[in-house]
């Protein structure tokens, strides 16, 4: 079934794809291709067999099972070596590794014989060269794209043009056709990305494809066949992950990849903010995939987003570029909580400290790839993102009064249900609370002597070791008022509020968090090199001093806090640093308790315990 597998590859790559000068019928159309030129009487098989100066390189066709696909009546175009360029060892060696590489079953497409050579110099379909012919680009059998002109193809002259066969054209030439790898393939043959290649390899897979696979019997009830065809796929080039094909010929991309050594170190770091509680399903396939991938997202570029830069690779001319992973403007609040925020976009590429910096270029067939020990990719442009939770989305509320079943909060009967305000656009507060809602927090009781009412919230993809300054976002009273609805000023006065965070250690059980105990360093703290006096504003789950169960609120750690009044105040509430991460988890493992809790003498000095909520925010900090 060897002669059909060649067929189907053929076609597989090529098919849509024509000559820009050829008529769909004048490939198969013998008049027309003798009009074109010298006419040989029989195929190109016979034409490169009866040649001696192509006596090398049809012994390699002979060997490989390529002489009888081109004595068939299926048109090619071929660019034949001569003995001068190709010697008989040369031939001889080429078949030892094709036969090598058949012997431990390589398919034939990735056979490096196949594909870097025979392919290499072969097109579906006649093309003929004339003295007015533009210069253009031809598809080989491999799904390479060469430059092909009245004088040369893929830059090698022609020694002969033109011979017409029966079923195609034939050309002798000077020299070899090089070889150049895609994107892909350099990263698997460059010793300095060798870890960058395990990474992406352990994705590539071949799927049967049955449309295209000849079947044959059903043995013990499953399906065999004659004939399959596989079709090369790799997760990561999809847009969950990369949204770049870096196989495609068709494509035209950019990469920057680090070198092994920058690789290593990477990894070294990143692995630190993936330290998921023992609970986790396949928690080591997520410790394991996610550093690596924060590597190499936001590092490939399409020409199509990048037209101008691709163009011109001028500095002065570039003032920013968007990888494959960014987002519209459009997109950006929906994925990102903010239309401010522009991850896997760089300003600036090629200018100092720039992403393109100290980069070496390597020539790919489907673009470039830019390699180098230098890394100017910061975390905070790609993967260590602010996290912005709508007080109003239903996923960030946990418990008000009745939501949480393990809550004792839940079983509060002194809070009222939330209450959604959707501010009004003609309210001058409208462009400054986000997504124009906020939510009222009360308690069900409020009189002169004050209140207090507890709610918690969930705060989801929390990295691990990365220290977040924690905010939590007030709206004003004003902020409701609009010819339906009118605030007192009641409702324009401060509430003084309490907030503890929770979160997971690695036995996955929930503690509230709190500053070290004197002269106490937590687990996670001290292995990631940092000392308490290094940082005393911040909190962490310390195991001399931490409060047992999340549902101990009366003893928990908590930091106090009020709003400033008139305004959409962004809250200070301290720097935490998490023992586990949740990025990537159908459950938020940090949680965030705001009580608001206004006594009688608070009551007299001008605070109510209405809390307006309308964000939370964990803003990362560089290390």
């Amino acid at each position: 079934m060897k002669y059909n597998k060649l067929i189907i590859a053929a076609a597989a790559l090529l098919i849509g794809t024509f000559s820009c000068t050829d008529n769909w019928n004048e490939h198969y159309d013998e008049a027309a291709i003798a009009s074109q030129g010298v006419t040989y009487n029989g195929t190109l098989c016979q034409a490169i067999s009866e040649n001696p100066d192509l006596s090398n390189f049809y012994k390699v066709l002979k060997a490989t099972g390529y002489a009888d696909l081109i004595n068939s009546t299926q048109v090619f175009t071929i660019f034949a070596p001569t003995n001068n360029d190709l010697t008989e060892q040369e031939a001889d060696k080429l078949i030892q590794q094709y036969n090598e590489q058949k012997a431990i079953n390589v398919k034939e497409r990735d056979n490096t014989v196949v594909k870097e050579f025979i392919q290499n110099h072969i097109a579906l379909y006649n093309y003929s060269v004339n003295p007015e012919m533009p210069d253009t680009t031809i598809n080989l059998l491999n799904g390479k794209k060469v430059k092909f002109t009245k004088e040369a193809f893929a830059g090698n002259k022609y020694l002969t043009a033109n011979l017409l066969a029966h079923n195609g054209v034939l050309y002798t030439m000077d020299k070899q056709a090089r070889y150049k790898n895609n994107i892909y393939e350099e990263i698997l043959a460059d010793k300095d990305l060798d870890s960058l290649k395990q990474f992406i390899y352990k994705f590539t897979l071949n799927r049967l494809n049955t449309m295209q696979s000849v079947p044959g019997p059903i043995v013990d009830g499953k399906q065999t066949y004659l004939d399959s065809v596989t079709n090369k796929e790799n997760e990561i080039f999809t847009s969950t992950w990369l949204n770049a094909d870096l196989w495609n010929e068709d494509s035209t991309y950019w990469m920057l990849a680090p070198d092994n050594k920058q690789w290593k170190q990477m990894v070294e770091t990143y692995s630190k903010y993936y330290n998921y509680d023992n609970k986790i399903a396949e928690r080591d396939s997520l410790m394991f995939m996610f550093p690596r991938m924060d590597i190499i997202e936001g590092t490939v570029f399409s020409k199509s987003w990048n037209k101008k830069v691709f163009e011109t690779m001028q500095a002065e001319k570039t003032d920013s570029m968007m990888s494959t992973n960014a987002q519209e403007f459009k997109n950006r609040k929906k994925e990102y909580g903010s239309f401010q925020k522009a991850y896997n976009q760089y300003k600036d590429p090629f200018g100092e400290a720039g992403i393109m910096e100290g980069m070496v270029a390597e020539e790919c067939s489907n673009g470039k790839i830019f390699k180098g020990s230098k890394w100017n990719i910061q975390p905070k442009a790609t993967f260590l993102r602010d996290i912005i939770m709508e007080g109003e989305n239903s996923a960030t509320i946990d418990s008000l009064f009745v939501l949480s079943k393990d809550n004792p909060l839940s079983k509060n009967p002194d809070t009222k249900e939330k209450k959604t305000i959707t501010v009004a656009s003609t309210n001058p507060f409208y462009d400054k609370v986000s997504n124009h809602q906020y939510i009222e927090i009360a308690p069900r009781n409020s009189a002169a002597g004050g209140g207090f009412s507890n709610a918690r919230f969930n705060v989801s993809n929390v990295l691990s070791n990365v220290p977040y300054d924690v905010y939590v976002v007030v709206a004003p009273g004003e902020a409701a008022e609009s010819y339906t609805q009118f605030v007192t000023e009641e409702d324009c006065m401060p509430t003084r509020f309490r907030v503890s965070v929770v979160a997971n250690d690695v036995d996955g059980i929930g503690y509230y968090m709190a500053k070290p105990a004197a002269g106490g360093v937590s687990k996670a703290f001290y292995e990631s090199g940092r000392g308490s006096n290094k940082k005393k504003t911040s909190y962490y789950v310390d195991p001399q001093n931490r409060q047992k169960g999340i549902n101990t609120q009366a003893s928990a750690f908590q930091v106090e806090v009020e709003n400033t009044p008139g305004k959409v105040d962004s809250v200070f509430i301290g720097t935490y640093i998490f023992p586990t991460c949740s990025y990537y988890t159908s459950e938020a493992q940090v949680k965030l308790v705001i009580k608001s809790q206004v006594d009688s003498n608070l009551y007299k000095s001008g605070y109510r315990p209405t809390l307006r909520l309308d964000d939370i925010l964990f803003i990362p900090k560089e290390q």
